[in-house]
């Protein structure tokens, strides 16, 4: 009985992170776990990552600083026709140029994005 408790134990801890290896903030690994309470189907982080490199046509070798944040907003998604929106956030630079990218996390598209040059 001891073992499977202890088998038990190991699992939920190696479950829990796994889930949020790929979140890089407690807002974004909370709203990880919203979506999945909510049955809500989101893409994953690296899907979100790629769009945002190929929009970009910048090769993720030739980036720094990358950062991404899973957002929840309680607001109408057009793409989705629900009252909520899941986006990720990213953020990354290149040769003095600071890429930002909203890219919703149901349906993939770019809500918004913005170049900025130092």
């Amino acid at each position: 009985m001891e073992k499977f408790f202890i088998k038990t134990i190991i699992l939920f801890i190696f479950t829990v992170l796994t889930a949020f290896a790929n979140c890089s903030s407690y807002e974004s690994q909370f709203n990880l776990q919203q979506a999945k309470v909510q049955n809500v189907k989101l893409i994953d982080m690296e899907k979100a990552k790629t769009i945002a490199l190929t929009n970009s046509k910048i090769k993720e070798n030739n980036i720094y600083n990358y950062n991404c944040e899973l957002d929840y907003e309680d607001k109408f998604n057009p793409n989705t026709k629900k009252n909520y929106i899941y986006s990720y956030n990213i953020e990354f630079f290149t040769n003095n140029v600071k890429y930002e990218y909203e890219i919703d996390a149901q349906t993939g598209k770019i809500i918004e994005f913005e170049i900025e040059t130092k």
